[in-house]
């Protein structure tokens, strides 16, 4: 039934969408007519993410907006061409959405560094193939990058970008090791060893000669 409730000013007072309000009221979206012009109108997908958040869950308006915003990603994802634009295009996707993986694979087609194939690692889905297929490509990284240290400040940063992997970070710790000139850096050293490990042990043994 029909009130004569100000919708939109509740909306605006309270942060509740006009149509969940218009709804749970039994009333009809007073902003309807001027989202399917919007819609018509939308050219990206922030747009329509946007646009999106208006929508009654469950609606024909929230499909067409839905379906929009993914033709929209669709369509950016052809002109990425660094990083920066597939993890932002990435935080504009919905979520669930089959297209967040192919716009994984564009992010991984791109790394090039540790520290990039970290980030991607934290943002791919957990037991997911592409996150695999990024633990590989990082690990490579880390071997490649690890014949290139040549200081201890290059080598903290190596081992801050490597993965849980035993063999590999202590080869990466060890080449830090052999840099470390003062106790300072044997006790940065220290902070990013494995408790009880053999490298734990040679770092505070190295930490402690160069106290004495």
């Amino acid at each position: 039934m029909e009130t004569s409730v100000d919708v939109q000013k509740i909306a605006r007072e309270t942060g509740i969408p006009v149509a969940k309000i218009a709804d749970a009221l039994g009333m009809s979206n007073p902003e309807e007519a001027g989202l399917q012009e919007k819609l018509q109108q939308v050219s990206a997908p922030e747009e329509a993410w946007e646009l999106y958040k208006h929508a009654l869950p469950g609606s024909e308006f929230e499909r067409q907006t839905l379906l929009r915003w993914l033709e929209l990603v669709s369509e950016k994802l052809q002109q990425v061409s660094t990083l920066k634009e597939a993890k932002a295009l990435y935080d504009l996707t919905p979520l669930g959405s089959k297209i967040r993986r192919y716009i994984l694979l564009r992010w991984f087609e791109l790394v090039s560094t540790p520290e990039q194939a970290h980030e991607l690692y934290e943002y791919s889905p957990f037991s997911s193939e592409i996150k695999d297929q990024v633990l590989l490509k990082w690990t490579e990284l880390v071997s490649e990058k690890l014949q290139q240290v040549s200081t201890p400040k290059e080598a903290q940063k190596l081992c801050r970008h490597t993965p849980n992997n035993n063999e590999l970070r202590n080869q990466v710790l060890l080449k830090w090791l052999g840099f470390v000139s003062t106790s300072k850096q044997a006790h940065e050293l220290y902070e990013l060893t494995y408790s009880g490990s053999e490298i734990e042990k040679q770092a505070i043994r190295k930490l402690v000669s160069l106290m004495e």
